[in-house]
C-alpha cells in the first residue's frame, strides 16, 4: 500500500498565490501581447508545484518528490 502525502508549496504560500495572479494575468493578456505566454509558463510553474512523499509500506520506503504543474 502507498500512501501520497502533500507536504507544502515549493514556493510558500505567498509565491503560489502570486504565481496563481500571474497565471490568470497571462491568460487575460494572450490576445494582446506575445509575452502573456511566458506570463503563463512562469505563472503556472510557481503556483501549482508542491513537495509530497509517498510512504510505502510494503516494500517500506519512502520517497520524496517534487511536484510541477499539477494543483492537487
Amino acid at each position: 500500500m502507498i500512501v501520497h502525502n502533500k507536504l507544502d508549496k515549493s514556493f510558500g504560500p505567498v509565491g503560489s498565490f502570486s504565481g496563481i495572479i500571474v497565471f490568470i494575468g497571462g491568460l487575460g493578456t494572450i490576445w494582446f501581447s506575445s509575452f502573456a505566454l511566458i506570463l503563463i509558463l512562469v505563472g503556472a510553474f510557481v503556483g501549482f508545484s508542491y513537495s509530497s512523499v509517498e510512504i510505502d509500506f510494503t516494500r517500506k520506503r519512502v520517497r520524496f518528490l517534487s511536484i510541477f504543474f499539477r494543483n492537487y
